[in-house]
């Protein structure tokens, strides 16, 4: 499969899965996070729609794989609806940095909607477990939320396993992670997109089917 059209794929099933708030049924963890979470609430789930406008917050995934020269699934997902769109993804960060991002720049992208797409480079090479992972991201839903807007996260994809030296442990932790943002959406009612399912080996999990 080409850059493109993996990208085209990947863009699809990310936006299918917010519109209609799809999350796929995995294990539930006992993992507990290492500061105060916004507590478990009651529905609804609030509502994605076309029209509205969007922003992206993330690492490389979102923000192109290579800067400048390989786009990522946003280009696509722009590319099929005429509405506002922000990509504030930058190349490297984790989810400190992106949550200062998030902070930072109150001043003009106040959108609808805001995809959170990150953790990797907090594993990757650092080995940061879910818990603390998960502290950011529960102060970026807290901000977004604070704006009137609709938070919608997004799992990681599968560890590439020809970009860490320790695969099987980092591993784990991706999949412990993803498995913390299922139950951490799914007890908030918060949208949850999930392209992980059709990104991984069968036969290696938590790494990326290299097909």
């Amino acid at each position: 499969m080409n850059t493109h059209s993996f990208l085209a794929a990947y863009s699809a099933v990310v936006w299918l899965s917010a519109a209609l708030a799809i999350s796929s049924p995995i294990m539930i963890t006992d993992v507990e996070s290492t500061c105060p979470l916004t507590p478990i609430r009651i529905g609804p789930l609030r509502t994605v729609t076309p029209e509205m406008t969007y922003t992206a917050i993330g690492d490389s995934i979102t923000a192109g794989s290579r800067p400048g020269t390989e786009p990522s699934w946003t280009v696509f997902f722009q590319a099929a609806h005429t509405t506002m769109y922000y990509n504030r993804a930058v190349w490297g960060y984790d989810t400190g940095r992106m949550l200062r991002k998030l902070r930072d720049e109150d001043i003009y992208t106040r959108t609808d909607v805001y995809f959170i797409h990150g953790g990797g480079n907090d594993i990757h090479g650092n080995q940061i477990r879910s818990p603390e992972i998960m502290c950011n991201i529960d102060e970026m839903v807290r901000l977004i939320e604070e704006r009137g807007a609709i938070p919608v996260i997004v799992s990681p994809i599968p560890l590439n396993i020809h970009t860490s030296h320790y695969p099987e442990l980092e591993a784990a932790i991706y999949r412990e992670y993803r498995a913390s943002l299922h139950d951490y959406a799914t007890e908030r009612f918060i949208n949850f997109v999930d392209p992980w399912t059709a990104m991984e080996d069968p036969f290696h999990p938590g790494l990326l089917n290299p097909r």
